[in-house]
């Protein structure tokens, strides 16, 4: 069951929170889980691959401070979190309809909720939903929050397309209760990057820090691989429930699908930017 959640709140005691916020509103979201199912939060923890991602806090009231965001009163700020599973989502709704004037610690911030609303209504939308849209051999993504990847125990910070639709393939798999075929996986392997702008990042964590990726990216298919090219365009309309790549229950790999792509010289951040034809 795929759906998001906005909740927003008001600061009403000044505070701060480490990286993104982004370890602080997990830990928020496992107590959630736990107070409403704990065999749920329990499962939900041992699971390789989470049901759900999560922004980070942002909003006017979220100002950057060294190690973090330093949360001031009377801002407002909004966490984003998604939902993979029913489950999940049946959890999600319920704190959606009690949370609104109650308040949260975050950090050592508090925040009291004036809105929570769910994007797709009670109900979300069914995993099958991604599938209908248009479908493009040119497939560009906004990567909003540092993002990464492992593969075999070590960090990748530049978004190969294999490992960015590697990693929405698992989550289709895991979730959508059917699994793709295996030679999808190969053929995917076919996609180049064509063009991206983008700058490195470093996120605080309580006992390390995460260097990830920001920026745009975007990726090609091969000529006359109509079958392809509907695959990636279906898999990218994953990105805003799933996120991309390491931590996305975090606040990193926060990402959004352009449709159609930008044009061929985006602006440049302060940072190396270029063209680049995968090997």
């Amino acid at each position: 069951m795929l759906n998001i959640f906005k909740l927003i709140f008001t600061v009403v005691q000044e505070g701060q929170v480490r990286g993104l916020g982004g370890e602080e509103a997990h830990a928020l979201l496992f107590r959630w889980l736990n107070e409403a199912d704990p065999t749920l939060a329990g499962e939900v923890h041992a699971a390789p691959q989470k049901p759900f991602s999560i922004s980070g806090v942002r909003g006017a009231g979220a100002r950057r401070a060294e190690g973090g965001r330093h949360l001031t009163v009377p801002g407002t700020v909004h966490l984003r979190i998604t939902s993979l599973s029913a489950p999940v989502h049946a959890v999600l709704q319920q704190v959606s309809q009690q949370l609104p004037g109650r308040t949260v610690r975050l950090g050592n911030a508090v925040l009291r909720c004036d809105r929570a609303e769910a994007v797709h209504g009670p109900t979300g939308r069914g995993w099958e939903e991604i599938w209908p849209g248009p479908a493009s051999p040119e497939v560009s993504l906004r990567l909003h929050t540092p993002t990464s990847f492992r593969r075999q125990g070590v960090q990748i910070i530049y978004p190969e397309p294999g490992l960015v639709f590697g990693s929405l393939l698992q989550r289709y798999n895991a979730f959508a209760g059917c699994r793709l075929p295996p030679e999808w996986s190969q053929r995917l392997g076919t996609v180049r990057t064509s063009r991206y702008a983008l700058r490195t990042e470093a996120v605080h964590f309580r006992d390390y820090t995460m260097i990830g990726c920001r920026g745009l990216v975007t990726f090609t298919a091969p000529p006359g691989n109509p079958e392809l090219s509907a695959l990636m365009s279906g898999l990218a309309r994953l990105v805003p429930y799933t996120g991309v790549g390491y931590k996305v229950t975090m606040g990193l790999g926060q990402a959004s699908y352009l449709f159609p792509s930008p044009p061929a010289d985006p602006p440049a951040p302060p940072a190396a930017s270029g063209n680049r034809s995968d090997p």
